[in-house]
């Protein structure tokens, strides 16, 4: 299976803008590079990396939640989750149960 970065397979979402703006908490190195590479070359448009302080935008809170409770999916699925992931939810039944199932629910 060959992976297509998000900015490529909607590419014509962000075209429909002026300019893209990236919100990002510079918690990883690599991760920024990637995302400068990445937007560099695939957007046909402006875009510009911000700095975000987390406690100061909701929004970017919101997202990290999502993106972290999706990553746990996975990781359930696979049957990859470790040992401190298992201990802080419970088991992958209780994690199912208590976080997914509810952010199923109220996934958009």
């Amino acid at each position: 299976m060959r992976f297509t970065p998000f900015s490529i397979s909607h590419r014509d979402f962000f075209s429909s803008f002026d300019d893209v703006h990236v919100y990002y908490d510079s918690g990883q190195m690599i991760l920024r590079n990637i995302l400068l590479t990445t937007f560099s070359i695939d957007l046909p448009i402006p875009f510009e990396l911000k700095k975000v302080i987390p406690s100061d935008y909701a929004l970017f809170q919101t997202a990290d939640l999502c993106v972290t409770l999706e990553t746990l999916r996975w990781k359930a699925e696979k049957g990859k989750l470790t040992k401190w992931e298992i201990g802080f939810f419970g088991s992958k039944t209780q994690l199912m149960k208590s976080f997914l199932r509810q952010f199923e629910l109220k996934h958009i």
